[in-house]
């Protein structure tokens, strides 16, 4: 005898991210009931690279267990499901702002200079912009002393920074990811905040108002430094 109401994949869509562009995969799956009545959906941006727990999943939706929930770098919390329309569009925009983030900046350049270079810099790019070429995205943040940068840049800040960087968070659950004093890592966070090496993000939590979010600005930083 049939089972009835018996479940069965009808989509399944993936889509691959270049190389260049950051590589991963965006994923689509949806099962259907003997009714065609959808029943069960994931959603779902997979990169390894950037964390590799999971099975890659950075950000995604589903309805698992029958209940809604998103998925983000681990975490798991409920959402009010209002229509798949909205899902479609949530996890749309999500993607999206996390692609221009990264598009914006890849590398930062921290390095030491001096005043000479910071404008040679500001030649060179203007000579570009006056000959129409493409100006090249950078970031770079210099010092004159290397002692004003390593005082920057102590084992613990950069510590912190790649444990943003693997999982944005909250100062509160990145404290404890570390075995830190909360406000020693809030010091550190505003230092490295006010660098622009990472960036405060006001999030709603459906049903559990709002939290602060630490993300790095980039994926990564290069340190030049001349010690003369």
């Amino acid at each position: 005898m049939p089972v009835k109401n018996a479940e069965r994949k009808i989509i399944g869509e993936s889509h691959r991210i270049s190389e260049k562009r950051g590589n991963g995969e965006l994923r689509r799956q949806v099962w259907v009931d003997s009714h065609e009545k959808v029943t069960r959906y994931n959603l779902a941006y997979i990169n390894h690279r950037l964390y590799p727990e999971d099975n890659g999943r950075v950000v995604g939706y589903d309805n698992t267990h029958g209940q809604h929930h998103r998925h983000y770098f681990g975490q798991v919390e409920p959402i009010d499901f209002v229509n798949f329309a909205e899902i479609e569009s949530r996890f749309e925009q999500e993607w999206l702002a996390m692609e221009q983030r990264g598009a914006e900046m890849k590398e930062i350049i921290i390095e030491t200079a001096t005043e000479k270079d910071f404008f040679e810099s500001g030649r060179r790019l203007a000579h570009l912009a006056d000959s129409g070429e493409r100006l090249p995205e950078q970031r770079v943040i210099s010092f004159e002393d290397p002692a004003d940068l390593l005082r920057l840049l102590t084992g613990a800040r950069l510590a912190l920074f790649r444990a943003i960087k693997e999982k944005p968070d909250s100062i509160t659950d990145i404290s404890w990811r570390l075995h830190r004093d909360r406000s020693a890592v809030k010091r550190d966070v505003d230092e490295l905040a006010r660098f622009g090496l990472v960036e405060i993000e006001s999030k709603v939590l459906p049903g559990h108002g709002r939290m602060k979010e630490v993300r790095a600005v980039a994926g990564q930083f290069r340190l030049e430094a001349r010690l003369a």
